[in-house]
C-alpha cells in the first residue's frame, strides 16, 4: 500500500516521485483533468533532467494508490543553476485530445448530447457516460437534493464508515 499523500507520475514504464509543488485540476464541468508538477534538487551532474519525464510520452498520475488522471505529458522544463536543478511537468487527460483535433465533418439530427458526444469521442478512444445527468434530472423532477459521489478505483468504504448521516 502506497503512503496516500505521495504523487507518482508513471511514464514510459518509471514511476517518479519526489516532487516539491503539486496541482492537480478536476471536475465534473472541466473537459480536461490537469497536473502541473515541479522539483528542486541538487544535480549528480550527469544530465538536465535526470527523471527522464519526456513531453509527448504517455502517463498516469497516482495520488498513493489511486489514479487519478491517464493523459499525456504536455510540457517539461528544466533549468540547471550551479548544482542544483529545477524541473517542471505538465499535462491533461486523454479527453485533452477531444479538445485539440477537429471531429470529422458529420451532421447530427435529432439526437441528444449525450449521442452527438459518444459519436465524437469513439475515435479517440473515449467513453461518454450520461448516467450523472439522468440521475441529476430525474432527482430534481422529484424535487429532492442529493450528494452525488462516483466511486471508481478508490472505494468509498472509509468514507461511508466514518461520514455522519444526515436526515
Amino acid at each position: 500500500m502506497a503512503d496516500q499523500n505521495i504523487l507518482t507520475l508513471k511514464t514510459g514504464g518509471e514511476e517518479h516521485r519526489g516532487w516539491t509543488s503539486v496541482t492537480v485540476t478536476r471536475g465534473m464541468e472541466l473537459a480536461a483533468s490537469s497536473f502541473s508538477l515541479a522539483l528542486a534538487r541538487t544535480t549528480d551532474g550527469e544530465t538536465l533532467n535526470p527523471i527522464g519525464v519526456r513531453a509527448g510520452e504517455s502517463c498516469e498520475v497516482w495520488i498513493g494508490d489511486d489514479k487519478v488522471l491517464t493523459g499525456w505529458v504536455d510540457g517539461v522544463e528544466a533549468q540547471a543553476t550551479g548544482d542544483d536543478y529545477q524541473l517542471a511537468a505538465d499535462g491533461r487527460s486523454l479527453t485533452s485530445d477531444l479538445i485539440d483535433c477537429s471531429a470529422a465533418p458529420a451532421q447530427f439530427k435529432k439526437r441528444t448530447l449525450a449521442q452527438i458526444a459518444g459519436a465524437l469521442a469513439v475515435d479517440y478512444d473515449v467513453s461518454v457516460v450520461d448516467e450523472v445527468s439522468r440521475a441529476a434530472n430525474a432527482l430534481a423532477n422529484r424535487k429532492i437534493g442529493a450528494i452525488i459521489v462516483i466511486e471508481r478505483e478508490t472505494g468509498l468504504n472509509d468514507y461511508i464508515e466514518e461520514g455522519v448521516a444526515i436526515d
